[in-house]
C-alpha cells in the first residue's frame, strides 16, 4: 500500500488551475457577498473518513482561516478516494502503508499511527499553493489587496498558517512574500 504525494501534488495543482481558469465571482460557492474581491483562498482537506481535497475563494472582508470552507465543500471538491482506501486499509489489515513525499522521501506508517502522523498530506497541500503563488496563478483572480491562503484539516489535525503569522506567511500575492 503506497500513496505517492508528487502524484497527489500534481492532481491538486490541476485542480486548483482549473478552479482558477474557470473562476465566476457572480457563481463562487463560498463564504461572503459582501465584497467582489477574494481575500482568502482555504484550501481544506479529509484524510481518513472521506478522501477529498476542497478549495474555496472567500469573498469576506478581512476573512481569516475559520473553518468557514467547510460550508461549501459541494462543487468544490476534489476526490481523493485513494487516502481513505489506503488509509482504510491499513487499520483493518494491520499493515504498513508508506507514503512517497514530493522530494521522494518514504515514510511509513501503521495502525499504530496517529491523525498527526498524516500531517504531511497537509504539508503537500501547502506546497501546492506555495507553488502556485510563486507561478503567480492567483494573479488571475481578483484578489483583494491583503488576500492570504490557508490550508485546514476538517478535524484539525493540520492548520497553516498559524493565526500569529497569518499575514506575513500567508499572502497571496508573490510581490507582497
Amino acid at each position: 500500500m503506497k500513496i505517492n504525494l508528487s502524484d497527489d501534488f500534481d492532481r491538486v495543482y490541476l485542480y486548483i488551475m482549473g478552479k482558477i481558469d474557470n473562476f465566476d465571482i457572480s457563481n463562487n460557492p463560498s463564504p461572503g457577498s459582501d465584497n467582489d474581491t477574494i481575500s482568502l483562498v482555504s484550501l481544506g482537506y479529509q484524510f481518513d473518513q472521506a478522501g477529498w481535497v476542497s478549495v474555496v475563494f472567500d469573498t469576506r472582508t478581512e476573512a481569516k482561516p475559520d473553518g468557514q470552507w467547510a460550508s461549501h465543500i459541494d462543487g468544490n471538491m476534489l476526490e481523493m478516494n485513494h487516502w481513505v482506501e489506503n488509509i482504510r486499509e491499513m487499520y483493518e489489515k494491520e499493515t504498513v502503508l508508506t507514503i512517497e513525499l514530493v522530494d521522494g522521501t518514504e515514510i511509513k506508517l501503521n495502525e499504530s499511527s496517529n491523525e498527526e502522523d498524516f500531517n504531511c498530506l497537509g504539508q503537500m497541500l501547502l506546497s501546492v499553493l506555495v507553488k502556485l503563488r510563486d507561478d503567480r496563478a492567483f494573479e488571475k483572480l481578483p484578489l483583494a489587496n491583503m488576500a492570504v491562503m490557508s490550508v485546514e484539516e476538517i478535524n484539525g489535525t493540520f492548520g497553516w498558517p498559524p493565526y500569529d503569522k497569518l499575514n506575513s506567511l500567508g499572502n497571496l500575492r508573490s510581490d507582497h512574500c
